[in-house]
């Protein structure tokens, strides 16, 4: 349902420039696509930034393992 909404309000957007700016169609949908698309890479390159962020050693379970091996041995 939200990919729908999202649909038709970027219909309703491109229909609206259309009208209100005397655009042609094609150049209303040029513009909004070309948003979207700048809006896209934008939190692409977010998300790129924040998942090389991520550490994925498990140092806790590295640790528990670690104290296992102790425990045992003793």
């Amino acid at each position: 349902m939200l990919l729908l909404s999202g649909l038709l309000l970027t219909l309703m957007l491109v229909y609206s420039l259309s009208a209100l700016f005397r655009l042609p169609l094609w150049a209303s949908y040029l513009l909004v696509g070309v948003a979207a698309m700048v809006v896209g890479f934008v939190l692409l390159r977010r998300g790129l930034a924040r998942f090389k962020q991520i550490d994925f050693v498990p140092d806790q379970t590295i640790e528990t393992l670690k104290e296992d091996v102790t425990w045992t041995r003793n």
